[in-house]
């Protein structure tokens, strides 16, 4: 295959990037210095590109004037990746084109810009006011938990969701991508013109001239989800390089999403099991099931003790919907259904696996309707909200504390020991656990009430880290890295894997301006 070669974009004076300096930054546009780490940061400028050539004159004017430029989109991850160490932000917010539906591969691929979001996305397709679409309908399937999400965020971090467990997480979703490097070299790159060999290597020709980049030798570790620095695989397509890579080695612009064919029906399901053990017994099910399983999402009994007090707090007019309670945990999920036969079979086989574990008909939820599953999804969305709020409430009398969440991931036959790790390591703290099971990626919050807890708290995830690394998982199942993380990626990788990561940033960022403090520290 031929060599990456940068194109030609019409040259842009910097005066017509949209743009604000100095004070005002932090006076009326404080929220770009932060993400949902809350971590805050600082900017000396702020740009608002329209256009993939006003990306490139931002990067190159940053290059050459060797200022830090830090990546934006909707703020919505957790590890302080955009969060601006100084210099300046670039937002990707107006970079908002979308479609028209094209036919490529014998599939359908969609055109978005970086700034638009999960949510756009899906509301085109279910309102068909995006051209070019085909009669049967069609689905975009990464579907991370905020869909206020934009699509380059979700590219630089991989991004997924509960129907990862049967799509897969972005990186199978993506046919295309327009980055635009460090020194405001444009990369149209599209599968299949252009891979690393078989060693890993592959070179990039560009207009300081010819780059070679060679891939870390690095063991992966076998589990279903893993963000954990750069995405490494000889032979791999150019694409998969970017995808990932959290901004540090490129900035991505626009990409070609490969939509899916919806099924005719789903169904939505959640059980709530009598204990974690009949809890574990529908997940080992539902793996051997032979319905197409979309979806499958776990919530610990304190998960569910702390919905149930946040709603009984609200009184009426709470928005959690009321559930069955008390519960030892719950596993909602989605079935794809083809045809009356199919929904008839998943019913079948959803009666069959409540009754083998023992839990009451009334203590599962089953929808066929759209309202039905909206209900389920609030639910499962309410948690990650109640725990925000509890920790609100306590920042209020102690400002310096703040939940602590893993995302973390093992290897199918590590789930059981996985699970008993943190029971056994969280047991002083107040926490939940949930999260994606299907994939043996769990979520754990630990809820401080003092600084004290919030440091045993922070000693209790590099306990799990070192429990998750010794069962052979990964320290970042789907957030990535970002500034918090770095310790756990050193922990993860030998020091030869992290250098030949360096090397690449080195390569393709000489000046070290993207996104400084993600990945690497």
């Amino acid at each position: 295959m031929s060599p990456v070669r940068f194109c030609e974009v019409p040259a842009v004076p910097m005066e017509q990037v949209p743009q604000v300096c100095g004070g005002e930054i932090a006076s009326a546009f404080a929220g770009y210095l932060s993400d949902e780490s809350r971590l805050i940061g600082s900017a000396e400028r702020l740009f608002f590109p329209e256009n993939t050539a006003h990306v490139a004159a931002v990067a190159a004017w940053a290059q050459k004037n060797g200022v830090a430029l830090t990546v934006s989109g909707a703020r919505t991850g957790i590890t302080g990746g955009a969060v601006p160490r100084g210099g300046a932000v670039l937002s990707c917010e107006r970079l908002r084109s979308l479609g028209p539906v094209v036919q490529s591969g014998g599939g359908y691929v969609l055109p978005a810009g970086a700034g638009v979001t999960i949510k756009d996305i899906g509301e085109a397709l279910a309102s068909r006011s995006v051209d070019g679409l085909p009669d049967v309908p069609l689905f975009y399937a990464p579907d991370p938990t905020e869909t206020t999400a934009q699509v380059g965020g979700t590219i630089a971090c991989n991004a997924s969701g509960a129907r990862t467990y049967r799509y897969g997480a972005t990186r199978r979703h993506i046919r295309a991508l327009t980055v635009v490097l460090a020194d405001g070299s444009v990369l149209n790159l599209s599968r299949g013109e252009a891979a690393f060999d078989r060693d890993g290597r592959m070179a990039f020709e560009l207009p300081r001239g010819t780059i070679d980049v060679a891939l870390p030798r690095v063991r992966r570790p076998a589990v279903r989800k893993d963000v954990a620095g750069f995405y490494s695989e000889p032979g791999m397509d150019a694409v998969d390089l970017f995808i990932g890579s959290e901004g540090v080695i490129g900035i991505v612009t626009e990409a070609e999403l490969v939509l899916t064919a919806e099924p005719a029906e789903r169904i939505s399901a959640l059980i709530f099991a009598p204990e974690e053990a009949a809890a574990m017994n529908i997940v080992r099910a539902l793996r051997n099931a032979a319905v197409a399983v979309e979806a499958m999402e776990y919530f610990d009994a304190r998960s569910l003790a702390l919905l149930h007090n946040k709603r009984s707090e609200d009184g009426a007019g709470s928005e959690i919907p009321p559930f069955p309670y008390p519960a030892g945990s719950a596993v909602f999920t989605e079935f794809a259904c083809e045809g009356e036969s199919g929904v008839d079979e998943a019913l079948d086989f959803l009666m069959s696996l409540v009754e083998g574990a023992g839990v009451p008909e009334d203590f599962t939820w089953v929808g066929t309707e759209a309202a039905e599953s909206l209900r389920m999804k609030a639910f499962r969305h309410a948690l990650p909200e109640t725990v925000n709020s509890v920790i609100g409430r306590r920042k209020a009398g102690v400002p310096g504390i703040h939940k602590v969440g893993t995302d973390l991931a093992v290897p199918d036959g590590a789930l059981d020991d996985f699970m008993a790790a943190h029971r056994r390591i969280l047991e002083p703290f107040e926490y939940v656990v949930f999260g994606h099971i299907g994939d043996n990626h769990l979520h754990a919050n630990i809820l401080p009430r003092t600084e004290e807890e919030l440091a045993g708290a922070k000693e209790a995830y590099r306990e799990l880290v070192c429990e998750t690394l010794r069962l052979g998982g990964t320290v970042a199942a789907e957030h990535g890295i970002g500034k918090l993380k770095t310790r756990y990626l050193a922990m993860m990788l030998p020091p030869d894997a992290l250098a030949a990561m360096k090397a690449i940033k080195l390569a393709l960022d000489p000046s070290g301006i993207l996104c400084p403090g993600n990945v690497f520290k």
